[in-house]
């Protein structure tokens, strides 16, 4: 066994995440109330997927389908293990469908039980090492986690926020936490260690990413649903420059153009740093002194943090998302700063 955990904890977005970029290879099973799923991913490729009853192999995507009648998918089963050959070729050289439209109907029906099981943010999953026993892949080249999550953001901003997904357990946070949840991206995975040690506990939701194109997808599936979490991002951010954006400032006086009521704070490497200048942001602070690692430095910090995101989240209490509200200006110097 691989890894278990709960959707409320960690997002299925992060869990495919994680597994893209580790390459793992291995089987996702999901479970929610009244339904059920699971993907399979071979070096870190999605090659099948499926909903509880849904096609999980080539005989029950085309014959319950509809696409070739059972007697007719035997037979070519038959022959196929008599020349050692695949089911496919032969159905295609008897008149069946071609391999072209055996992909497409394949490739729809992962991508649309992928596309549903991440409107799911409540239930279990378990991810097991290995190959799945059985029946080839619907799709052995695989595709893509990073398309599949981009796709299905776009999809969910598609369909707008009049369909939530399932039920949300966090919708409401603890005492003594950053209210709502939080979005940082980040190139350097030891500064996501530590905010993952910093604010894991202390807001409603935290989510981790390297790459700005994952997290604006989570942002997004947060934007459907009429919620906007606070984002945490480096003046140094990678960007997809192919999406037009040009650098982490671009990046979010776009966020909060479209969003006025989203908030950002700058992370910033050491003491004496700025923000970019004339970019969009409600605050700024420095981020862990990755040279000094002991606790009082890291602990000190990361109370300022903490101490931060509460208060410009708190400034945004009471405008509703898309609703302008006033900023100040921070000054230069490491304490944190209302922005």
């Amino acid at each position: 066994m691989g890894l278990v955990g709960l959707l409320e904890e960690i997002g299925l977005v992060d869990v495919l995440q994680l597994l893209g970029q580790a390459q793992k290879t291995g089987v996702l099973r999901l479970g929610v109330e009244g339904s059920a799923g699971w993907i399979e991913v071979r070096g870190g490729l999605v090659c099948g997927a499926s909903l509880h009853g849904g096609p999980r192999e080539f005989r029950s995507l085309l014959v319950g389908g509809g696409v070739v009648a059972a007697p007719t998918f035997e037979a070519a089963e038959v022959q196929a293990r008599g020349e050692n050959r695949g089911v496919l070729e032969v159905l295609e050289e008897t008149g069946g469908p071609s391999a072209a439209e055996v992909e497409r109907l394949a490739r729809g029906a992962v991508e649309s039980a992928v596309f549903e099981m991440l409107r799911w943010m409540r239930g279990d999953f378990r991810f097991d090492l290995g190959e799945a026993d059985g029946a080839e892949p619907l799709l052995p080249a695989g595709l893509s986690i990073p398309y599949l999550l981009m796709e299905g953001a776009r999809r969910v901003d598609e369909r707008g926020a009049g369909q939530a997904p399932l039920v949300d357990a966090t919708n409401s946070a603890r005492p003594s936490q950053v209210p709502g949840p939080v979005i940082a991206i980040n190139e350097d995975l030891a500064v996501l260690d530590w905010l993952q040690t910093a604010l894991a506990d202390r807001c409603e939701r935290l989510h981790v990413f390297q790459r700005s194109e994952l997290g604006l997808a989570r942002i997004r599936q947060y934007l459907a649903r009429a919620r906007a979490p606070l984002v945490l991002i480096s003046p140094e951010m990678p960007v997809d420059r192919l999406s037009g954006i040009t650098d982490a400032a671009d990046f979010a006086r776009r966020l909060q153009a479209q969003t006025p009521g989203l908030r950002v704070i700058w992370l910033l490497k050491e003491p004496g740093a700025r923000p970019p200048v004339a970019c969009a942001g409600d605050g700024a602070i420095v981020g862990p002194d990755l040279a000094d690692p002991s606790p009082g430095v890291t602990e000190s910090r990361a109370e300022a943090l903490y101490a931060l995101a509460s208060e410009v989240v708190g400034n945004r209490e009471g405008s509703s998302v898309g609703t302008p509200s006033k900023r100040s200006h921070a000054p230069e110097q490491p304490e944190p700063v209302a922005g």
